[in-house]
Order: C-alpha cells, then sequence, then structure tokens
C-alpha cells in the first residue's frame, strides 16, 4: 500500500521517477549490455582483464568450497571450459554488479575493452 502511494504521488505531482523506476531502467541497462557483450562474437574479456572486472565487485566473500560471486574461469579453468560456460559465468558477475548498484560501472569497463582484450568466437 505505501509503494501504491508512493507512486500515485509521483504521477499526481508530475515526477517520471517512480519506486521501480530504477529497477526498469537497470533491467533495460542490463539486457543492452548484454546484447553489447554478445555482437560480434564476444564471450568474455581475455584472462587478466576478467579478472580485473572481478576485482571491481564489492562485498566478494568466501562460500564453502568457493566465492560469491563466483571466480571468473580464468587460469586452470581457461582451457577447460566452453564459450557458453566463460558466457554464463560472466552474465553471472554483470547480473552480481547490477545488484551491487555498480553496473555503470562494469559497463563502462567493458565498453572501454578493446576488440584484442575480448575472447570471441572462432
Amino acid at each position: 500500500m505505501v509503494g501504491t502511494f508512493r507512486v500515485a504521488a509521483c504521477i499526481k505531482s508530475g515526477t517520471k521517477r517512480n519506486t521501480w523506476g530504477a529497477f526498469a531502467v537497470s533491467s533495460e541497462k542490463l539486457q543492452s549490455l548484454l546484447q553489447y557483450i554478445r555482437a560480434e562474437g564476444r564471450i568474455c574479456p581475455q584472462q587478466n582483464k576478467w579478472h580485473e572486472l572481478w576485482e571491481m565487485l564489492p562485498d566478494k566473500r568466501r562460500v564453502s568450497h568457493g566465492w560469491d560471486p563466483p571466480l571468473p574461469l580464468i587460469l586452470a579453468e581457461w582451457n577447460t571450459t566452453t564459450g557458453h560456460q566463460k558466457m554464463v559465468r560472466l552474465k553471472q558477475h554483470i547480473n552480481y554488479a547490477d545488484q551491487k548498484g555498480i553496473l555503470d560501472r562494469i559497463e563502462k569497463f567493458l565498453k572501454d575493452l578493446k576488440r584484442d582484450e575480448w575472447h570471441t568466437q572462432e
């Protein structure tokens, strides 16, 4: 009921942003970034850049035998995982960044990568 009141108040006052607006924009931004990554055969950043991206993610923590968010598929994992597995892991990192409110920073980092800093479909 409180959320409905806030939305109604925003509509009545002419404010274009509502309580859920941030989620809608974020979702659109998230989808746009994922589309950008899939374009031109991109799979994931090259190993050193992917590690850089992972280091940018806040609130990393050990869970059981792994990490949250999970580690990038680099080093020993690089040659034993498929392109699809790498894309799924990168998407997990991007979703995590979105949940933590740093999607803009991650988007800039990824879009600033040069073509040779991406692992692409062969």
